[in-house]
């Protein structure tokens, strides 16, 4: 008899978090990505007149962390992670930028 085990979590079953199993993949994700990103935060970060990152910075932004999971791809842990940066955000007022990974 072999069952197999899932631990669930308490949030939708169409959810990239429904199981403890895929939290731990998307945790090792976000900490690749984070580590990449640190070094390039120090960087100058290019903005247009009204504060939003220029499209040249999302672009390398996105690249550096589609880069930093590629091995996570190669390995099987992960397919079609998509980085997502939304070149609308005021980083002058907030300090911070937002990365999605889907």
């Amino acid at each position: 008899y072999t069952a197999l085990f899932r631990s669930y979590t308490a949030v939708s079953n169409t959810s990239d978090y429904a199981t403890i199993e895929n939290n731990r993949v998307m945790d090792k994700a976000e900490r690749l990505v984070y580590a990449a990103m640190v070094v390039k935060l120090n960087s100058p970060l290019y903005v247009d007149a009204d504060g939003k990152i220029s499209e040249d910075t999302v672009a390398v932004f996105k690249n550096v962390a589609k880069t930093s999971v590629q091995q996570m791809e190669v390995d099987g842990e992960v397919s079609g992670l998509v980085i997502d940066i939304d070149p609308d955000q005021d980083v002058l007022a907030t300090s911070k930028i937002v990365i999605h990974m889907i």
